[in-house]
């Protein structure tokens, strides 16, 4: 389980969360991932499962801008 913990500055018509290995391939996470009309303030997303475990980059698109993060997945 991942919870990525976000603080909106401003109203987001649309938030996209997706996790990629390391080779670059979608992974098929087990999450909600597609957001709209989300209010300013602090928000926080789950993602339940990883196919394996291993190094993921998340891909966090707010509003046509990318913002990227890595992390470890033990399970």
């Amino acid at each position: 389980l991942v919870t990525i913990a976000l603080n909106l500055a401003q109203t987001v018509e649309k938030l996209i969360i997706e996790a990629f290995d390391l080779l670059g391939r979608k992974s098929n996470v087990q999450a909600t991932n597609s957001f709209r009309n989300l209010n300013a303030g602090n928000h926080e997303f789950r993602i339940e499962k990883f196919d394996e475990p291993g190094i993921y980059t998340i891909k966090i698109n707010i509003d046509g801008a990318n913002h990227y993060t890595r992390i470890i997945c033990l399970q």
